[in-house]
Parts: structure tokens; sequence; C-alpha cells
């Protein structure tokens, strides 16, 4: 068993801290490591694996580790002995993922699903007490997401998983480790079972809220109520209101003082502080506990013709050079939402560009290059990763938008779980900061078209529930590649398959 208790967890090179009361223990099986882009989901996997020590706790249990991160590099020398040895173990991985000396021949031109695959079977194959993996089924096609699942299953050890892929979660683990607002949480079943276990915290948390409420409110009453009564007490007490010439009255009022009679009111109110304290602290507990809204961008409602045709395109074969794609029949109106999926390699990435370039001539738009795209209007093209000089524009673009447009873009990007970007902020972005960051910069703009080619590669599980909510309420064209189903079954009205 692995046991972790951090009580900091701090930011590199600084004394801020990223978490904080980070427990829990793992056992051998599969844990899945979930969390907003951002929330320490990687660092707290490089520490687990002693790869970062800025940390106060201990981690107990497990000495030694395989750790697999989001990199496409393939160590030759171990793949070379996984692929020399012959003992059962190793040819049944091979066999599961699909393995074989050809890949080893063609090693430089692997795709990356092939690389992955490799990645993992080297992983298994060195049967490590622990093995670490960070979203190992990013950028992979249904076929080789269905086979990792299937080898994956078979490992024996403590294994702890990072990602946003809800089918892998719900097939593979035994527990959600969640990580949100700087700490760490445990629930125990696959990610199915995690949102209703969460579900059920919210509406708990939302009743607990209200009754606390309703208490604090009627002592709160009943307090003002006993505070006058007490005032009164006082001032009669005092005899300040009673006649120079009211002996009777002067002697009531000293036996009162003689018998007590006249603190009671006193005496009840200090006991209504007391009781008001305590439920302002319940209250304050209550409100603690609420989760916060779940929130997702409602699109403006746009007054064009919903169904005006955008683009037709009659079955075809479209020949390159490097490739044959057969491409269906496809639609498009000013309302459509298609899919297109289809394994690693089939051509959908270049299926896309294809239809780009029809679409701009449809709308009369010179051809434009990947530096123009977040100038164009019509059409907003987010392809799969942004390179560096991208990103740097992308950064120019935000940082000098007025300051009335700025915080309209800050408000879209609060939508995602981000604070308002400012340059320090742009700098330090994860992968999926940036994939959230683009599709704001995509509402912004208020295209016409959208095309988007693998949006869920990085998001975290938060964001892509978010923006298939959005999607789901879209009334402009949507054209959209992805590996992930539960993604396009759930935004897509049409899918079509490349093969």
């Amino acid at each position: 068993m692995l046991s972790i208790q951090l009580e900091q967890l701090y930011f590199p090179d600084t004394s801020d801290v990223l978490l904080h009361g980070i427990e829990c223990n793992f056992i051998p099986g599969w844990t899945g490591i979930i969390g907003p882009n951002g929330s320490g989901k990687t660092l707290l996997a490089k520490t687990i694996a002693g790869l970062y020590s800025n940390y106060r706790g201990y981690i107990r249990g497990i000495s030694s580790n395989y750790y697999l991160q989001q990199i496409d590099s393939i160590d030759t020398d171990e793949f070379y002995e996984f692929l020399c040895d012959s003992s059962s173990p190793s040819g049944i991985i091979k066999s599961k993922l699909d393995i074989n000396w050809s890949h080893f021949e063609k090693i430089d031109c692997l795709s990356f699903g092939e690389k992955r695959r490799i990645q993992i079977g080297i992983a298994l194959f060195l049967n490590p007490p622990l093995l670490i993996l960070d979203e190992p089924t990013n950028h992979l096609d249904e076929y080789s997401r269905i086979i990792i699942q299937k080898a994956l299953i078979d490992y024996t050890g403590v294994g702890i998983l990072i990602s946003h892929d809800r089918e892998l979660l719900n097939f593979l683990v035994y527990q959600i480790y969640i990580l949100k607002e700087g700490t760490g949480k445990v629930y125990s079943g696959n990610y199915s079972n995690y949102l209703i276990l969460s579900q059920n915290e919210r509406i708990r948390s939302n009743k607990e809220w209200e009754i606390a409420k309703y208490n604090h409110d009627r002592l709160s009453k009943e307090y003002s109520r006993r505070k006058i009564i007490a005032s009164q007490a006082i001032q009669k007490r005092s005899g300040s209101k009673l006649d120079k010439n009211d002996n009777d009255g002067r002697a009531k009022l000293g036996l009162a003082i003689v018998s007590g009679k006249d603190g009671k009111a006193g005496k009840i109110k200090s006991q209504m502080d007391k009781k008001l304290e305590d439920s302002l602290l319940t209250l304050k507990k209550a409100r603690g506990n609420l989760s916060k809204p779940e929130l997702f961008y409602q699109p403006e409602q746009d007054d064009h013709q919903k169904n005006q045709s955008i683009l037709n395109l009659a079955k075809q074969n479209l020949n390159l050079e490097y490739m044959n794609i057969n491409i269906p029949p496809i639609h498009l109106t000013s309302s459509s939402r298609l899919g297109i999926r289809g394994r690693n390699g089939s051509g959908k990435s270049t299926l896309l560009n294809f239809i780009y370039d029809q679409c701009k001539n449809k709308f009369n738009q010179k051809p434009g290059n990947r530096e123009e795209m977040f100038d164009e209007k019509e059409i907003y093209y987010m392809r799969q990763v942004m390179n560096a000089k991208e990103k740097q524009e992308l950064i120019e673009k935000i940082t000098n938008l007025p300051n009335f447009i700025k915080s309209e873009f800050n408000s879209i990007v609060h939508f995602f779980q981000m604070d308002a970007v400012n340059r320090k902020i742009l700098s330090e972005l994860s992968p999926g900061q940036w994939k959230k960051l683009e599709i704001s910069w995509g509402i912004l703009t208020k295209p016409k078209i959208w095309i988007l080619d693998e949006p869920t590669n990085y998001l975290d599980i938060f964001t892509l529930e978010s923006i298939e909510r959005m999607f789901s309420n879209w009334d402009k064209s949507l054209i959209v590649v992805s590996h992930d189903l539960t993604f396009l079954e759930k935004v897509c009205t049409e899918v079509i398959e490349i093969k």
C-alpha cells in the first residue's frame, strides 16, 4: 500500500502553497486523479514519483515506481529488451497492445497512438510496484483507447491514473481522488459513482445551509426582541422615568432588585447571545460546505436563419500524394453540429483543412494562413496544438484588447474556471488552460462557423462537461473532430466516420 500525507505542497521555486491537506491511501488497483487544469495533478504525480521535493509531509510504502509522463519519446533500449523477451507475460502484453518488431524498424515514423501503446507496453513489461500514468489516452483514437484499457486492467500493482477520459475512469478505477480549491478528497468507486456521490453531497450541503439559515434568522429575530426587553428592563431599574414623588413605584423597584426579578430579561439576553454565536458558526460552516454552482457559458442566440445552407459536399475521393480519403456526403447548415471520428492517420485533420478551404471560398474570403485564424470573423478554426509563435500572437491580442472588451473576455474565461488573464498568467499556462483560452477567444469573436480539431485534448473533466453543455445549446455551425465518443454523442447532431 502507498500512503501519502502532504501538509503543504509548494509551487516550484517558491514558498507559495499549491495544495494542502493531501491525504490518501492507494492499494493495488487503479486510483483516478481528477481536477481542474492547473490544480496540481501533474505536480502531485511527480511528487509521488520522487521527482519533486518541495513539500512538507510524507510518502510511504513503495520506494520504486514507473512514471509515464505526457511525452511521446521512447527509450529504445527498453523497447528492444521488451521485444526480445520471450516470456509469457511479455507475449501477452505485446499481443494485447498490438506491438511487434515492425514498430522498432519504423521507430522514427510511428504515430502518436503507436508510441503511446509502446510506452504503456514497456511500463507493464517492467511491472513496477507503482505505475503512474499522466493522460495516457490523450490524442488516441478509439482503437488504441480500447486495447490500452484492456491491457491496463491486468496490472496488479498500485496504479495512479491522471485522466479526463471518462470511459477509461469508469472502466479502470476503484476510487477517485479529486483536487479542487487547493486540497483533495477521496471518493470510492469509478467516475460515474463519483458523480452520484458528489451530487448527493451538493443536495445535502444545500439542505444543511437552508436549515442553518432558517435557524439563524429565527434566533436573530428572537435576539432583537429580547434585546428590546432587556433595554426596557434596564430603564425600569434605573428609575429614570419615575416621578420624583412616586414613592410607591420606587418601593416596588427596590423589591424587584432584592428579589432579582429585574435581571431576568438580561440573563435571557445573555443566553441568547451564546445561542446566536453558535448559530452563526453553524451558518458559516454550512456556507463553507456549499458547492460552487456549475457554470457553463450560455451563448447568445443569433437571429440568422437557422437552417441556412452553408456547404454541400457530394460523396467523393480526396486524392492526395500521401493518402486517399473517402469523403461521405456532407451538408452543413448555419446550425449544424457535425462530428467526425476515425482512426489515427485516417485523414480527419486533412478533411478539416479541406472543409475549411471550402467554407472560406463560400464566404469569399482570401485564403488565410494559420497566423490569420484569430482575425477571421466568419470562421474560427482551432487546431490541435498551438506553437510558440501562435501563443505569443494570442497573448498580444488579448493584452491589447480595449478595457471594456477585455472585461467581456475575462467574464467568458471565468466560465472555464480561470482567473482574469494578464501577461504573467499567460506565460504560465498549462496545455489545458491554453485550450480554454482558445475557446474563450472564439466565443469573443462570435464566428458563424466553428471548426475544432480534438478540442477535448488536455481539458479537465469539469471544463469538458461545461463545453458539452455549451455546444449542445449552440445555434451556430460546428464541425468537430474528436476521439471522445461521449463528447460527440452529447454535442453533435450527426457523426460521420472516416476510414
